[in-house]
């Protein structure tokens, strides 16, 4: 059951604060009445804020990039369609999981549902535990997503502490070089090195160097094995 008091629980390997967690969000763009309210009601049951809309551009003017949570779609709106509802969530960037349901499905439009990055396409009348069972398994992967991205901006945030100098020895230490290597790689004094270790450690809020390796390749990856930041990537 959701609970709007929950906290962020930090990585085991990382000293990120924790941090609220917003209540999520089930975005629900239906034009259809009675199937609007039965779902809002269904959702609202098991404890989940629901935002109901009947159109795209409704859907537009009050849909929330930064919040966690997931979005239930129809497929054939007033105005558009859940395709392009779709689009306009990873057009501002949102990651939010999303369900359609539709009353005249085909195997083309699951398909390119699928591969538009739908987790799931549902047809009508919806069995309202499987729906149920997809959201709440698209708001906790949501929220897991969340989390980390708060946990990378906050290791972020203390890299941008970072002096050009600390910086250097950083990326050497990160790929095991000891401290006679760094010095020498960076012409500078054992002691030098060991002075901008122990400058690191306290920006970046480490406790060995273990884990300050773990942060500053979750921020460099952010978790998808893919440079997510050039500076962070170097």
């Amino acid at each position: 059951m959701p609970n709007s008091t929950t906290v962020m629980q930090a990585d085991p390997m990382s000293t990120e604060e924790t941090e609220p967690v917003p209540e999520p969000r089930v975005y629900l763009v239906e034009d259809e009445p009675t199937v609007s309210d039965s779902i809002e009601f269904l959702v609202n049951s098991a404890g989940y804020v629901v935002e109901p809309y009947d159109s795209v551009e409704a859907f537009r003017a009050g849909f929330d990039p930064d919040m966690p949570g997931c979005a239930i779609l129809d497929l054939h709106l007033p105005d558009g369609t859940g395709f392009d509802v779709l689009e306009l969530i990873r057009g501002q960037q949102s990651g939010i999981p999303v369900i359609f349901v539709t009353g005249r499905s085909s195997v083309p439009k699951a398909v390119d549902a699928i591969k538009m990055g739908a987790v799931d396409f549902l047809e009508k009348p919806v069995d309202h535990s499987q729906l149920l069972q997809k959201t709440e398994d698209a708001i906790r992967n949501d929220l897991a997503a969340w989390r980390e991205r708060q946990c990378v901006a906050g290791i972020r945030r203390r890299l941008d502490l970072l002096s050009d100098r600390e910086r250097e020895v950083l990326e050497l230490v990160v790929v095991g070089g000891r401290t006679r290597e760094v010095a020498a790689n960076l012409g500078i004094t054992v002691k030098t090195v060991e002075r901008h270790r122990g400058s690191i450690m306290d920006k970046m809020d480490v406790p060995n160097v273990s884990t300050l390796v773990h942060d500053y390749m979750l921020a460099k990856f952010g978790g998808n094995g893919q440079p997510a930041d050039a500076e962070v990537a170097g």
